[in-house]
């Protein structure tokens, strides 16, 4: 049969905290928005085993799933971002099993196949009786302790899951489904726990045994090459494997003190830099170089107010200061708080990155990434040089992209070459701003870390050399009088 849409569903943040409550599974990814930012996702995304069970229920619901369910396989294949809507479809239905996705905007992010048939017969033992150690915080553990991990997890409220999927618990029994939910657990919080992916579950419906309560779980085997665990899981009414991934851990950023004998002490002294964008990654990274060769920096936040005041901490509060600025607003009235006498401005404001779409070309992305690189830039530029009305330096981050563009990049590769063309016509006008546009190469950040060994280029080696050009340019300006 063709492909269906059956129903659709926006996964809020009160739904992740629900289901974390009754699952077990609070990982920051899903929970923390902060936290999130320094993932691959770049934002609090769903429980996959969340929109799993939501699928079932669906299904259960129109009697899609019959009575005589014996295996369910569900793999997911991308993020889903909270506040972000999902459509559930039925892809192929026949006698003994249904085939279903769940998309965004027509790219699948969940496949889930259920089969039917005899139910088997029920385990009379745990993998392992240990009970496994939680708490609120998942567990932080390396990739080599992985092998070996077994333990066994205590049941949770199954009437909470029951209300949560009411459908699928009536045909399944509340306490099968409050087994399946705990493997959100297993992974999110226990192995891989804080630093996880989870791949998907294949599981086989058994008959219910006496004694067997909770969810146990045995390592089976190890990928290094791909950071992947098996995990062979039994609970109450089910049997079968978990897969999960041991995503990289936050990348280790360059510290101020790190940077003492690789910046000369006052080789930027002189410079009052306006950091956008810099609360976290390269923007932060460029703070600590200017501030350890002496110089001064604003940097800008719109969520991780912490994260600024931390590194204004870490800088000294007299030579770095925070200024909440968000590009998508008016300028002038963000900039009234502004005290500092800048001559350089850094810009690496930007949108999430990483879309899932399936159409060549996406309106809404482009307009999204043009006001971030286009629009925001231009209007900053122009009322910060109105403010200062003096000469300014700025660096605008463009991307190597624009010319070797992976797919799905089009929006971005094409927003980031309208903003070179803005860039080259400033210079051409030559007006009181002086834009250095660079192509950066893919370098070391928290979004572009991956489960595979990539070489990815140090960002303090590509950032030093054009802060020095930009001092350089602003000195002359300075020793020219202008």
């Amino acid at each position: 049969m063709s492909e269906k849409a059956i129903a659709s569903r926006i996964f809020s943040a009160t739904d992740q905290k629900r289901f974390a409550d009754c699952s077990g599974d609070a990982n920051p990814i899903h929970m923390d928005p902060i936290a999130a930012r320094r993932t691959q996702a770049g934002v609090c995304v769903a429980h996959g085993v969340h929109v799993a069970l939501w699928a079932m229920d669906v299904l259960a619901g129109i009697g899609k799933m019959s009575a005589s369910i014996a295996t369910l396989k569900v793999q997911f294949k991308n993020f889903v971002a909270v506040d972000s809507e999902v459509t559930l479809m039925v892809v192929r239905e026949t006698g003994t099993s249904l085939h279903s996705t769940v998309s965004i905007d027509d790219v699948a992010v969940m496949s889930l196949a259920i089969g039917s048939g005899s139910v088997a017969a029920a385990d009379a033992a745990l993998l392992s009786t240990t009970t496994a150690l939680l708490s609120d915080a998942p567990r932080s553990i390396s990739f080599s302790d992985i092998p070996g991990c077994a333990g066994w997890l205590p049941g949770t409220a199954g009437k909470e899951i029951a209300n949560l999927f009411p459908h699928v618990a009536k045909l399944l029994g509340a306490e099968r489904v409050e087994a399946i939910a705990r493997l959100s657990t297993l992974v999110g919080m226990i192995c891989p726990g804080l630093y996880s992916i989870f791949a998907g579950f294949d599981i086989m419906i058994t008959a219910e045994a006496d004694g067997v309560t909770g969810l146990s779980f045995r390592v089976q085997d190890v990928d290094d090459r791909f950071r992947m665990t098996d995990i062979a899981v039994i609970g109450h009414g089910i049997r079968g494997k978990v897969t999960a991934f041991a995503r990289p851990q936050p990348v280790a950023q360059h510290s101020l003190q790190s940077l003492a004998g690789k910046v000369a002490k006052d080789e930027f002294r002189g410079t009052t830099a306006l950091i956008v964008g810099g609360s976290r990654g390269l923007g932060a990274l460029t703070a600590r170089i200017i501030a350890a060769g002496g110089g001064r920096v604003v940097i800008t936040y719109v969520v991780g107010k912490v994260e600024a005041e931390e590194i204004a901490a870490e800088i000294g509060t007299e030579a770095c200061r925070v200024l909440r600025y968000d590009v998508r607003e008016q300028p002038l009235a963000q900039l009234s708080g502004l005290e500092d006498d800048v001559n350089q401005l850094y810009y690496f404001s930007t949108p999430h990155i990483a879309h899932q779409k399936q159409t060549l070309f996406t309106p809404e992305f482009f307009e999204r990434f043009c006001q971030f690189y286009v629009t925001g830039f231009y209007s900053l530029c122009m009322a910060l040089q109105a403010v200062e009305r003096k000469k300014l330096s700025v660096f605008y981050p463009s991307s190597v992209y624009v010319d070797n563009r992976p797919r799905g990049m089009l929006e971005y590769s094409m927003a980031k070459a309208a903003g070179e063309q803005l860039c080259a016509e400033m210079n051409r006008l030559a007006g009181e701003v002086r834009v250095v546009v660079r192509r950066l190469p893919r370098v070391l950040t928290d979004q572009t870390a991956s489960v595979t060994a990539l070489h990815k280029i140090d960002a303090f080696e590509i950032l030093l050399p054009i802060i020095r050009e930009m001092s350089a340019g602003t000195r002359s300006e300075q020793g020219s009088g202008r």
